[in-house]
């Protein structure tokens, strides 16, 4: 990243400690997994800060006391705002107009997998004010094609405001899938929540399908941990299943290269991490069609799709991967292959540095 003294900064506004999730690991991979040259200064601030969110408004107020005095001392050339849905659409909408009226260029950029039923909830005023976060931006950034035309057909945000850009993960180091040995390793990997799926993945592993196989299961993420460690008593599979707890990014990185197959059996979602990061540690997924995955993944060529809620589906696919060892092989062929052309980190920053040079004009 150039470091000329006189290049402004842009501020990512983003959740920075754990509860940030898949959208501040994007912001920590935008800062620091590429060595492709930026033309600003990239400076993480924290508009809901971390433990409750409670402290929320007074980390908004210092994030947009931070915005103001950068722009009023001219050191400000974007600022380049992650939002979901519920509060975060709120804090970073204020975000965005503080931006705004300090005449900086916003890029939004749209991470929430829930972002249209939650849209849908909202009373008229509420949508008014859904609608006028985004229309605000400069340009808004979204990660798959459904995205696009919702922001454009639904919200009204022109066509030419609005770019699709896939997220990018640093490549996870594995050994060849042969030499994965001993029982079959199932991951789960992320927030162990109903929207995940987990309780209908808990399902699948005790069906008798899967009854006469060698197979081991792990559930690494934060989340309702105990609730989900009771369902696994109750269903018998309390010597077959781990729960880890929350994992850091080494943790993660070690526990998807070792596995057989990662499964994802979400309701709603955006572009997972969790998914382009087995693509490339040459680990087959099992996942759910929905949010941008078909946009990018294909059924039985680069993954194996389940329906969401479908247990008996998801046991009878977990089956087919543990029975077939060719199957395994060209999802992982198909899966690194994939990764390389369309979601290493270089990809990803540079589609970023693109726009930013089109949002802003750096002096030399």
């Amino acid at each position: 990243m150039s470091r000329h003294k006189d290049v402004k900064d842009c501020f990512l506004v983003c959740p920075v400690s754990v509860v940030g999730g898949g959208m501040g690991q994007v912001v920590s991979y935008l800062m620091h997994g590429s060595s492709v040259d930026m033309p600003l200064r990239l400076v993480a601030i924290d508009a809901r800060g971390p433990g409750s969110v409670l402290w929320s408004p007074y980390y908004m107020c210092v994030a947009i006391g931070r915005i103001v005095i950068a722009a009023a001392c001219g050191r400000l050339g974007l600022v380049h705002v992650h939002v979901a849905e519920r509060a975060s659409l709120v804090r970073k909408g204020l975000v965005a107009l503080a931006a705004r009226m300090m005449g900086v260029p916003v890029l939004l950029h749209l991470h929430a997998a829930e972002i249209k039923p939650f849209y849908d909830r909202l009373p008229g005023w509420g949508r008014w004010l859904a609608r006028g976060v985004f229309h605000r931006a400069d340009l808004c950034v979204v990660l798959g094609i459904g995205w696009r035309d919702w922001l454009i057909g639904t919200i009204g945000v022109a066509s030419d405001r609005v770019v699709v850009v896939r997220n990018g993960v640093p490549i996870v180091a594995a050994s060849p899938l042969g030499d994965r040995l001993g029982p079959f390793r199932i991951l789960f990997l992320g927030n162990l929540t109903p929207r995940k799926g987990v309780g209908d993945l808990l399902v699948a592993l005790a069906s008798p399908v899967l009854a006469e196989t060698a197979f081991e299961a792990v559930f690494a993420g934060g989340g309702e941990v105990e609730t989900y460690r009771r369902q696994a008593a109750d269903l018998g599979l309390s010597d077959r299943v781990t729960f880890t707890g929350w994992v850091d990014r080494t943790q993660a990185a070690t526990l998807t290269a070792a596995a057989h197959v990662l499964v994802l059996p979400s309701y709603h979602e955006g572009l997972p991490l969790v998914i382009l990061e087995a693509l490339g540690a040459g680990t087959p997924v099992i996942c759910t069609p929905v949010g941008s995955i078909p946009e990018v993944l294909e059924d039985e060529t680069t993954a194996l799709f389940v329906s969401p809620g479908d247990s008996a589906e998801m046991a009878h696919a977990l089956r087919r991967l543990i029975d077939d060892a060719a199957l395994r092989a060209q999802l992982t062929d198909a899966g690194r292959n994939l990764y390389s052309r369309e979601f290493t980190m270089d990809a990803f920053v540079k589609r970023i540095a693109a726009l930013y040079r089109e949002l802003i004009t750096v002096e030399t």
